[in-house]
């Protein structure tokens, strides 16, 4: 395990301390947890690294190279109300 050094505000670390306590836990333990989830949401996985439109799913998993012809439905577009109008 690697060592990471941190100056942080007095009031970050006391509010750090504080939510330690409510957890039962060493400040150090929460900061290591606070950066792993912050981590896990900020990296890119590598088998989720591009984005992927569910419309674009559906045509690779369905569409007509696998023998399902989609038939796109014409919806009606909708007009937002206008407020300033009631």
């Amino acid at each position: 395990m690697q060592t990471l050094q941190l100056q942080l505000e007095d009031d970050i670390f006391q509010d750090l301390r504080q939510q330690a306590t409510l957890q039962a836990i060493s400040v150090e333990n929460l900061a290591r947890k606070a950066l792993a989830n912050y981590l896990s949401f900020a990296t890119p996985k590598s088998n989720l690294s591009t984005q992927i439109y569910l419309g674009d799913l559906a045509t690779k998993l369905f569409g007509e190279e696998n023998g399902v012809e989609l038939e796109l439905v014409k919806c009606q577009i909708h007009n937002p109300l206008k407020l300033d109008e009631l």
